[in-house]
C-alpha cells in the first residue's frame, strides 16, 4: 500500500447507513449515535479500491457537538471508492426516514449511502435479499463539518429498484 502522498489515486470515501426494509412493524424513536463512547462504531465495507484503513478511534477535543468523535485515516490507489459503514437497526422505509451524519476531511466527494435491503424480495440470481444503494448528499466544505443527508428514501429507492426492473413487495 503506498504510502499517504500525491502519488496515489485520490479515493471518496462513502459513508454507508445500513437500512434494512420488510421487518415486522414496530414504534419507531429517533436514533441517534454521539460517538462519545470509546469503542468504534463504523466498519470497513470494502471497495473497488486497494485501501488501508491507517487509523480508526474515538477521539475527543474534534466533535462537532459533545467531546467526542470517530476519526478515520483512509490510505487508497487503484479506484473510485472505499466504503465504510454504520449499522442503524431496522428502520422502516418511511418518509419521515432521514439519516444524516455530520463529516470532515481533508477532501471533497464524500458521500453517504443508504444500503436499503428488502428482506422479503429475493434476488432470482442468488436466493438472497435484495439490496439496493440510495445515494444522499456529497460532502464538499473540505477541512469543515458539514451535514450530509439522504432525503426522500421511499422515492429514490423505487427509482432504483425501477432501474433494476425489480418490484416492491406488497
Amino acid at each position: 500500500m503506498p504510502h499517504p502522498s500525491s502519488e496515489r489515486t485520490a479515493l471518496a470515501a462513502i459513508l454507508t447507513v445500513v437500512v434494512l426494509a420488510g421487518g415486522p412493524a414496530r414504534a419507531e424513536t429517533p436514533w441517534y449515535e454521539g460517538f462519545e463512547g470509546p469503542q468504534t462504531s463504523w466498519t470497513s465495507a470494502g471497495g473497488d479500491a486497494q485501501f488501508q484503513i491507517l487509523s480508526h478511534e474515538r477521539v475527543e477535543g474534534e466533535a462537532f457537538t459533545g467531546d467526542g468523535c470517530e476519526k478515520l485515516v483512509i490510505s487508497g490507489a487503484g479506484g473510485t471508492h472505499v466504503h465504510v459503514a454504520h449499522d442503524v437497526g431496522r428502520p422502516r422505509v418511511i418518509d419521515e426516514l432521514s439519516p444524516s451524519v455530520r463529516v470532515k476531511s481533508d477532501r471533497a466527494g464524500l458521500k453517504i449511502l443508504a444500503q436499503v435491503v428488502l428482506t422479503r424480495t429475493r434476488d432470482p440470481r442468488t436466493g438472497r435479499p435484495v439490496s439496493v444503494l440510495v445515494h444522499g448528499s456529497s460532502y464538499t466544505a473540505v477541512g469543515r463539518w458539514q451535514q450530509l443527508r439522504i432525503n426522500g428514501i421511499p422515492d429514490r429507492l423505487a427509482q432504483q429498484l425501477s432501474l433494476i426492473h425489480i418490484s416492491e413487495p406488497t
